[in-house]
């Protein structure tokens, strides 16, 4: 250190703790100014957090089952290849999917009107909790987004008013906007129960037990209503946030938010719910197609079977029991094997024709394919295609959720429908030949035990007839019966794949604005900051000479 350091380096001490003196004693000699600062910043912060709508946060998680036949997009082969696969990807984008939203706001009726009430200074959104409700027509056509006051007279009646603006008239069977129309200022009176149709709207307004008559009349709380579209709700519910809760796992945290607890909550849980329901209707679809197609085979053999009953009954009746004898029973009971064996396999054609023109004609919906073996028929490799193609246009349906058709992962998933169609159209066509073969041959045993038949006695023969159509009818019809119970089995032991974990619960909601502390603090901090500030300027722009100091300053800068 030389000389000139050690020299001045006192003075550089002093003039800092000089400095600080005066600093000090500047924010002394302004403490009014730090009072009235933090005093009005902290009351601001009081009328913030005291008028503010408050946003909840709602969640819930949901555990998503390993898919054990996801495929395998990495493979660009024409060939299938199947691995574990989890794509959570595509459950987030099921989850936050307008079609989900749309199906969970249809349940939550009423989600459909907005219910507010207003005190001297906050509005607030109520919900479940007004001593009225609204009834909506929605066989008619409604104004939506245009605010309604009422106003309680007594018990028995009350007073609608409106603003003019534009709205939307909207359609509930259709959930679309028809229009928009100007609507003037509207102001009448009305009775509790009494239909609303003044040709923007058609609504009842009823009473319930939330309303207390003692002090409707002297509350300074006002009510008011919006009549929503469900395209508004749904928009509205769009701030769903997904995370997986641990990185790789198949748990995902959902959470929403809202300035109604109670409604965010009932929207989670439905959304849950509906997303659940969706699952297990895809897992049904396969045994609701088989359903659907026996009942639809059951139509005609049922007016058969009845029929041949009829005719069987009406022959026994006009003649007496005949013993047709050992002979004649075997040969009988062998027809009738084989008569049961071919009506299968012209069953099994309808199928095959059935399930050859809905490939054909469907190009990417797939959902109401028939699984073989739901059918009886056992052939492995038309079961093995059959499932791929379900499996393959199931997982496409999910990564069109995020995706587009130009997708590498979605073209290479449409390269195998095409190649696994052309290789089911093949096998189904070889099959419906072999099933025809073998239907001749069974034609050609029943013509040789029809000539044996024809040597017997014309009440014998006669009867063999019809106990011969009514025994296949019966058959026919068992068999089906038997493949719709075995269908609607399966239906009823199905399960959704993935589970619910947590259920959001009003108890567990929390506030995450505004944090009153946190507004508090950011107060404190303005309240002390601005009077610094203003002390600061005040320094700067100071031209005056107040001390020794100051002269040797302006001594320095000008020598």
């Amino acid at each position: 250190m030389n000389n000139t350091e050690l020299q001045n380096k006192p003075q550089y001490e002093e003039e800092d703790s000089l400095n600080i003196k005066v600093i000090i004693i500047k924010i002394v000699s302004y403490w009014y100014l730090f009072v009235i600062g933090i005093a009005l910043a902290l009351l601001a912060g009081y009328v913030y957090n005291r008028y503010t709508p408050s946003v909840y946060q709602s969640s819930a998680s949901v555990f998503i089952k390993e898919d054990k036949m996801g495929i395998d997009p990495t493979s660009m082969m024409t060939g299938l290849t199947f691995k574990s696969n989890i794509n959570i990807d595509n459950e987030i984008g099921i989850f936050k999917s307008y079609s989900l939203r749309e199906r969970t706001i249809k349940e939550l009726e009423f989600f459909n009107v907005s219910y507010f009430a207003s005190g001297r200074v906050a509005t607030r959104e109520l919900y479940k909790s007004t001593p009225f409700y609204v009834e909506l027509d929605y066989d008619t056509l409604q104004v939506v987004e245009n605010k309604y006051d009422i106003i309680f007279l007594d018990n028995e009646s009350y007073t609608l008013k409106f603003p003019e603006g534009r709205c939307s008239v909207y359609d509930y069977n259709k959930d679309e906007n028809i229009r928009a129309i100007d609507v003037p200022d509207y102001e009448e009176t009305y009775r509790f129960g009494e239909w609303v149709n003044n040709g923007y709207n058609k609504f009842r307004i009823v009473l319930n037990s939330n309303y207390n008559p003692n002090s409707a009349k002297d509350d300074i709380t006002k009510y008011s209503f919006i009549i929503k579209s469900r395209m508004a709700l749904i928009a509205e519910m769009s701030n769903l946030s997904i995370v997986q809760t641990i990185k790789n796992s198949s748990i995902l945290n959902l959470t929403i938010q809202g300035h109604n607890r109670h409604k965010i909550t009932d929207y989670l849980n439905q959304l849950l719910e509906e997303y659940m329901e969706k699952n297990l209707e895809q897992k049904n679809l396969v045994s609701e197609n088989t359903v659907i197609f026996i009942d639809e085979q059951l139509i005609g053999i049922q007016d058969s079977l009845n029929k041949a009953e009829v005719d069987l009954q009406v022959f026994q009746e006009g003649n007496d029991f005949m013993d047709l004898g050992t002979q004649s029973s075997e040969m009988y009971n062998h027809l009738k094997d084989i008569e049961r064996r071919k009506s299968e396999l012209e069953l099994s054609i309808k199928y095959y024709q059935n399930l050859k023109e809905y490939i054909t004609r469907n190009i990417d919906d797939l959902n109401k394919l028939i699984v073989p073996s739901a059918m009886g028929i056992q052939d492995q490799m038309l079961n093995k295609l059959v499932l791929e193609l379900v499996s393959l246009s199931s997982e496409k349906s999910k990564l069109m959720v995020n995706s587009t058709e130009k997708n590498p992962i979605v073209i290479n998933i449409d390269e195998q429908i095409i190649q696994t169609k052309k290789q089911l159209l093949e096998n189904i066509t070889n099959m419906i030949h072999n099933t025809k073969v073998t239907i001749l041959e069974l034609s050609n045993q029943i013509n040789s035990y029809e000539e044996q038949i024809k040597q017997l006695p014309t009440t014998q023969r006669a009867y063999l007839g019809y106990e011969r159509k009514f025994a296949l009818n019966d058959e026919l019809y068992k068999f089906l019966m038997q493949k719709r119970a075995e269908a609607q089995i399966m239906m009823a032991s199905n399960s959704p794949d993935n589970s619910i974990i947590d259920e959001a619960r009003v108890s567990r909601t929390r506030k995450v604005a505004p944090i009153s502390m946190k507004v508090y603090l950011i107060c404190l901090i303005m309240g002390c900051g601005i009077p610094a500030a203003f002390i600061f300027l005040i320094e700067i722009f100071n031209t005056k000479i107040l001390e020794r100091r100051d002269i040797e300053k302006i001594k320095n800068a000008l020598s």
